[in-house]
């Protein structure tokens, strides 16, 4: 089992699917080493190490994931707002545009 981290990552990048059910996969490595340090009668350091490495280097996809997420929001919600202010400058455009005709019209009339 190669546990580069680099290797894995590229694996990821990749195999995107695989990153649907990454805080699950976390938790059941995290199971899996403990238990193959723990085990009294054959403790097997070498595959606990392992599996550690590979959970280590996936809850640091899955932050980094949460990351993009939040900039993502943030930045969709920053969108929203400058749409809501670009419509409300418009507006106030065309009421004033509205009102200097109104202005023109009642001028003509007189």
């Amino acid at each position: 089992m190669n546990t580069n981290p680099v290797r894995l990552g590229l694996l990821l990048r990749r195999e995107p699917e695989l990153l649907s059910g990454v805080s699950t996969a976390v938790k059941i490595l995290e199971l899996m080493s403990d238990r193959q340090f723990r085990d009294r009668r054959d403790v097997n350091e070498v595959l606990s190490l392992k599996f550690h490495v590979i959970r280590f280097v996936l809850a640091d996809v899955a932050r980094q994931m949460e990351k993009h997420e939040e900039a993502r929001r943030k930045m969709r919600e920053q969108q929203k707002e400058d749409e809501v202010g670009t419509n409300v400058a418009m507006f106030l455009t065309l009421v004033t545009f509205l009102n200097a005709i109104k202005y023109l019209y009642i001028l003509v009339l007189l």
